[in-house]
């Protein structure tokens, strides 16, 4: 279940974040709150003063001294309520950039099926949408507060000076201005509920742009003539848009409309009443001017009020959307958990009536599975695509807990031990890419800094990446990946797997899993990774998963998974003697192969 969070509760949050961020943010908003009280007095102050300064005869010197005795102040005020207005706009982007960062450490750190979970995956995306700009609700926040704290000043006291005129005008300015907020915020009602709809239409447009920009689209593009389709996709998703957009515009101006129509009818109505004052000898031109200027700015600050406590909520719910993702409760134990301490020669790790499904009510994908292994062996686990292997080792890795059963470390359930040190003990390559723009040494290593150089020689000779490195104008202090630098180098798919078996031999951990690490090699670098197999798993636990059977000879013994569980162990020899499912695959893949040999 969600957890709810008071306003109260967030205020706290978000000034406990600004405190972080920055000490001086509490102080300049108050400050701001200050001067924004003091110029709008001023203002309606100022020119009565004046106008009565004429209007009773006073000379010139001293009409000047009033004017002097109101608008320094004002002019001190309102300087530095945009000067503070400045800071204060860099202050709420740092504010804002801190919540992103949180929100981005909550993704990189949390616990790995959470990252596949569509509540916080949309919980994230939601945080993300609220503070992805200077218009978002996460800095927007803070002007409505100053708005709240600085308008009820204001109102308060404006109606102790218009407690001197008839309470049924001060009642009527009081309606009206309701009235016109209520019409208002069914506009911004209308938009709130409607803002996933408006989403969806960007989303999709955006979408299109994207996919027409993208390199690797623009060969099927030209080449299957999809220009025309993806033209007609574009127009219709524009013209959805278009239609959101018209109706929207009819309920503003709707909505102006009838706050125009009252606003004048209280206009009138407060002239009337003033002008009658005027003429019965009640109160002076200037007096009517201050009064006319107090009714006007109580009724738009009291609609700027509501509005800001609107918005001001609708902020709230958006940054307890925030605070829902990242205060998400984790499902492993990390810097509360125990801390490992194994030897790396004595090293093991066990499943035990481990069965696994990604849903609680979902079917199993490995079923009650019971599996060793030891320090320095080498095992291959192969079976037929969607067998199960991948869901394997993420089990063994500690990416996934099982659903019934345990994965033992030394005899400890994994459970207890801190997360993020069990993962230190792994080096793996999985099948999906994950390089990032930058130096290739940066890659292989993992860090900018404190490379060491003979490890990285080792790691690129092992991976076969040594040739590719070499003609490279800079070698290992190549930038690469062309989304990001015009001239870097273009990597295949294999060379891509290359660098990924690079990092995992330059980590040199004590578990070494490789999750088809050949399968975008060419049979000749396969053959090369293949010869080095002993000398890249030296010293270490060594998981070879592959569904391709002839590549797992070189493994002490192979574990073949099928109809949810381990269906056959043993080396290939073994294995072939007991003629069971794997020698069937096995002499399918041999025909395959040799067939295409004779062809």
């Amino acid at each position: 279940m969600k957890k709810k969070y008071s306003i109260w509760s967030n205020i706290k949050f978000i000034a406990k974040v600004a405190g972080n961020v920055d000490k001086g943010m509490l102080p300049v908003f108050f400050v701001l709150s200050l001067l924004t009280i003091a110029v709008s007095l001023l203002e309606v102050f100022m020119i009565p003063q004046v106008l009565k300064a004429f209007i009773s005869g006073k000379e010139l010197s001293e009409i000047i001294r009033v004017i002097l005795y109101m608008g320094i102040p004002w002019f001190l005020a309102d300087g530095g309520l945009g000067y503070l207005r400045t800071i204060f706009q860099a202050k709420k982007i740092y504010f804002r950039i801190e919540l992103l960062e949180q929100i981005l450490l909550k993704t990189l750190r949390m616990s790995y099926p959470l990252t596949f979970s569509k509540e916080v995956g949309s919980l994230k995306e939601k945080a993300i949408k609220s503070m992805n700009n200077n218009s978002s609700k996460a800095e927007m926040i803070w002007g409505y507060g100053i708005q709240i704290i600085s308008y009820t000043c204001l109102i308060s006291i404006y109606l102790l000076i218009l407690s001197s005129l008839p309470l049924l005008l001060i009642v009527l300015t009081v309606i009206t201005t309701f009235v016109s907020f209520y019409f208002g915020k069914g506009l911004r009602q209308w938009e709130y509920d409607n803002r996933e709809i408006q989403g969806k239409y960007l989303q999709r447009i955006y979408y299109l742009f994207r996919f027409s920009d993208n390199y690797q689209n623009i060969k099927d593009i030209r080449l299957f003539g999809l220009g025309e389709w993806l033209e007609d996709l574009l127009r219709s998703s524009m013209r959805l848009y278009h239609d959101f957009c018209y109706q929207a515009g009819i309920k503003a101006i709707l909505a102006d409309s009838i706050d125009v129509l009252f606003q004048l009818l209280r206009n009138a109505l407060t002239y009337y009443y003033l002008i009658s004052m005027v003429i019965h000898g009640q109160v002076d031109v200037a007096g009517f001017l201050l009064y006319f200027q107090v009714q006007g700015k109580f009724a738009a600050d009291m609609s700027q009020l509501l509005l800001a406590v609107n918005f001001f909520y609708a902020s709230h719910l958006e940054i307890s959307t925030a605070r829902q993702f990242l205060e998400y409760p984790e499902l492993f134990c990390f810097e509360n958990g125990k801390e490992i301490m194994v030897d790396k020669e004595n090293l093991q790790i066990e499943l035990r009536n481990v069965s696994f499904r990604y849903t609680e009510d979902g079917e199993n994908i490995l079923e009650n599975i019971n599996f060793k292994m030891s320090a320095g062996e080498k095992i291959s686990v192969v079976g037929l695509n969607g067998a199960g292997k991948t869901t394997f080792i993420k089990l063994i890795c500690g990416l996934l807990d099982p659903s019934e059963g345990e994965v033992l470390l030394n005899g400890i359930n994994i459970k207890e031990f801190n997360r993020r040190q069990y993962y230190r003990l792994f080096a793996a390559v999985f099948q999906e890419h994950s390089i990032l723009a930058g130096k290739l040494s940066w890659n292989i290593a993992n860090s900018m800094e404190e490379i060491d150089e003979k490890r990285l020689e080792r790691a690129i000779s092992l991976a076969d990446l040594a040739d590719k490195v070499s003609g490279l104008k800079a070698g290992v202090d190549t930038y690469i990946m062309k989304e990001v630098y015009d001239d870097a180098p273009e990597f295949s798919g294999g060379e891509m797997q290359k660098i990924l078996l690079a990092r995992a031999i330059y980590r040199d951990s004590p578990i070494l899993i490789l999750d088809e690490p050949t399968a975008a090699l060419d049979a000749i670098a396969e053959k090369a990774i293949y010869e080095k197999y002993n000398e890249l798993t030296k010293g270490t636990m060594s998981l070879f998963i592959s569904h391709r059977l002839a590549s797992t000879q070189f493994c002490d013994y192979i574990v073949l998974i099928e109809n949810k569980g381990i269906a056959e162990k043993g080396t290939h020899q073994e294995l072939m003697n007991l003629n069971g499912r794997y020698r069937y695959l096995y002499d399918v893949q041999s025909k395959y192969y040799r067939e295409e040999v004779v062809a």
